[in-house]
């Protein structure tokens, strides 16, 4: 085939080519837009209820424990500040409630997913880089951990421990622990046979010092991304627990003791449950989309 030739069938093979890849390039920017719009909707739900929860102190809310109006206001029958999504069956005020109780939720799930990052992380670095008996004490306690149900641990706290917001949180970081654990340990694996933790140790340096200086830097960034999706996980299980009567007890505010509240009333005043699982369900579908698209850009650079 001559040179003329090659170039005369390479360019029609480009012309018979271009109406089949035009509309998939199409489509698939328009997938990628619409998971952006998606993205964005769900960071500013997170700021925003992250933002009000911390400053609901100072918005024009009624103050969520006292009557704000008359019992089983439904929803958008009255748009003042406090009222436009309803009262509760003692008059309280639906939205302040719900932004109050997103306070509670937050400040559990954050914190318990904190302190099982840092926990289950610090376990399986340790058991994924210096193995040996490491390893097996490890894994053994990890193991433990998951062949109880997580509803049984939490009871048992629950039992043993007063009911309150930091028992909550110990039982929620005993149950995301083993999580983090089988995923740094994961990462300590495959980093420990990379080349510059191979120099360090030729160098002199100790193992835990290497775990720790080169090891742990270059895995944490993958346990970090699992954070959010943690965090959603540990408010439903937080809201679980409320609504069996297990959580945060009174007067504090928390969506599954709101759901509580209103389920008597589920028939008559819906809204009473709808609000404050609406809440639940916005919340942690935004926190799932953030957790996944950050795990998919960084799965992308990896491959790159």
């Amino acid at each position: 085939m001559t040179p003329e030739t090659a170039a005369a069938y390479q360019h029609e093979s480009a012309i018979e080519a271009e109406p089949f890849a035009g509309p998939a390039l199409e489509s698939f920017a328009a997938v990628r837009r619409r998971f952006d719009v998606l993205l964005w909707l769900s960071v500013a739900w997170l700021a925003l209820i992250t933002l009000a929860s911390a400053f609901a102190s100072f918005l024009p809310l009624a103050s969520p424990n006292d009557v704000a109006g008359p019992i089983n206001v439904p929803m958008f029958h009255d748009f003042g500040n406090s009222l436009i999504l309803g009262t509760d069956s003692f008059g309280r005020s639906l939205l302040s409630r719900s932004i109050y109780g997103a306070r509670t939720s937050l400040v559990i799930g954050v914190s318990a997913a904190t302190a099982g990052c840092i926990v289950g992380g610090i376990i399986g670095l340790l058991a994924g880089y210096v193995r040996g008996a490491t390893d097996r004490v490890a894994s053994f306690i990890i193991d433990s951990v998951l062949a109880f149900p997580a509803l049984v641990v939490l009871l048992a706290l629950t039992a043993i421990l007063q009911p309150q917001l930091s028992t909550i949180v110990l039982g929620l970081s005993l149950l995301s622990m083993p999580a983090f654990a089988r995923l740094e340990r994961g990462a300590a694996l495959t980093y420990a046979e990379r080349p510059f933790v191979i120099a360090a140790r030729s160098y002199g340096t100790s193992r835990l010092r290497t775990a720790f200086a080169h090891v742990l830097p270059n895995s944490v960034v993958t346990m970090v991304t699992y954070l959010p999706t943690i965090i959603a996980a540990l408010i439903v299980a937080e809201g679980s627990l409320s609504f069996l009567g297990l959580g945060v007890p009174p007067p504090t505010v928390t969506w599954g003791g709101m759901i509580l509240d209103g389920e008597p009333n589920l028939a008559s005043a819906p809204n009473q449950v709808l609000v404050p699982a609406a809440f639940i369900f916005v919340t942690v579908f935004a926190l799932n989309v953030l957790g996944e698209r950050v795990r998919g850009r960084l799965d992308r650079r990896g491959r790159g």
